[in-house]
């Protein structure tokens, strides 16, 4: 199924192999890139969070082309989206302990 959804795509979209490229890779930028930082800085988003902070992400990649086209790559405006919903989640208690707290108490 999603072959086949690439394949149309490939077939018929009139955007370029580079610009499809460039989208995908702000996608996987946008949606990882926000959840890895906070995984690297020792804390733990709940998956619910987790998926928040991704969804957010790629949805402003797709949005910020329509929203301020031009101004900028529409990877900084989803990495940001993606930290703010971690930032928003943080005050709503919806972080685990840090990895290194849990591995302390264990």
């Amino acid at each position: 199924m999603i072959s086949l959804l690439a394949l149309r795509v490939a077939l018929f979209s009139d955007k370029s192999v580079f610009v499809l490229v460039l989208d995908a890779w702000a996608v996987l930028g946008a949606g990882f890139a926000p959840l890895l930082t906070v995984y690297a800085l020792g804390r733990r988003p709940s998956e619910a969070h987790s998926i928040a902070m991704m969804l957010g992400g790629i949805v402003m990649v797709y949005a910020w082309p329509l929203l301020m086209p031009g101004l900028i790559y529409a990877i900084a405006p989803g990495i940001t989206s993606g930290v703010i919903i971690y930032l928003i989640g943080s005050r709503l208690g919806m972080v685990h302990a840090g990895i290194r707290e849990e591995a302390a108490s264990v």
